[in-house]
């Protein structure tokens, strides 16, 4: 299968993500790094202060990317197995970037006073900001859906796609991420996403490749998922900006 097909049902998801990239590109080239993230996360409200530190939770991909192994049974396990993959390589890419090749690009709360910023988390997260973890993983996993949705159901991309791109505005929102991070970090999840789908696509595909198919198998992402949720469960109880 080549690169096109594997992608084809995605292609709403990609066209709208491609879409909110041009838009946060053109605002971070014109205002900034800076200025873009204090434009946007100058625009809140009680109701979304609410609602916007528990969205950003869609960014924990081992979150929904779990209930995805959990009930995906007819989903391709090509897909599933790129999708435990990916969330892998996306974490040490991410890591890499934050701690080894951009160490000295600071969350807001570093950059700015927390006074003059819209800021939401129970403590200042001043550590690395660049690129953002949730977004890539946001992007990341809700890719893999469209996938399987767009199969039966094309346009499927498209409100799959936003709920993504809310949970990466969520960063901005709370004041834990540059527009800049959240850019970067969904194109890096959704680059790194479509090329592990490639090469597991094509050595599944051949006479010596590892064969996915069966109950068994279906049983072990099953339980795959199952330990991501209840590791990521942790995790986001002891968040705090809960």
């Amino acid at each position: 299968m080549d690169l096109f097909a594997s992608i084809r049902p995605a292609k709403y998801y990609l066209f709208t993500y491609l879409v909110f990239w041009v838009a946060c590109g053109l605002l971070v080239g014109i205002l900034g790094y800076n200025g873009s993230f204090l434009l946007v996360n100058q625009w809140h409200s009680l109701l979304l202060d609410r609602i916007m530190p528990h969205l950003t939770h869609l960014g924990h991909g081992m979150f929904v990317g779990s209930i995805f192994l959990i009930f995906g049974r007819k989903t391709r396990p090509e897909v599933l197995m790129a999708l435990v993959l990916s969330m892998i390589a996306i974490a040490i890419a991410i890591g890499a970037g934050k701690m080894i090749f951009f160490e000295d690009w600071y969350r807001p709360a570093r950059v700015f006073k927390l006074a003059d910023i819209h800021f939401i988390s129970l403590a200042a997260e001043k550590n690395q900001s660049f690129p953002s973890g949730h977004s890539a993983v946001a992007a990341a996993v809700f890719f893999f859906i469209s996938i399987r949705l767009g199969e039966k159901s094309p346009l499927s991309g498209v409100w799959l796609a936003l709920i993504s791109i809310v949970a990466c505005y969520s960063r901005v929102y709370i004041g834990v991420h540059f527009p800049g991070d959240i850019l970067v970090g969904s194109l890096l999840g959704i680059v790194i996403s479509i090329g592990i789908l490639q090469l597991v696509t094509r050595y599944t595909g051949r006479e010596d490749g590892i064969k996915l198919r069966g109950s068994r198998v279906a049983l072990f992402w099953a339980m795959t998922g199952g330990l991501l949720l209840l590791i990521d469960l942790y995790v986001i109880v002891t968040q705090n900006y809960l």
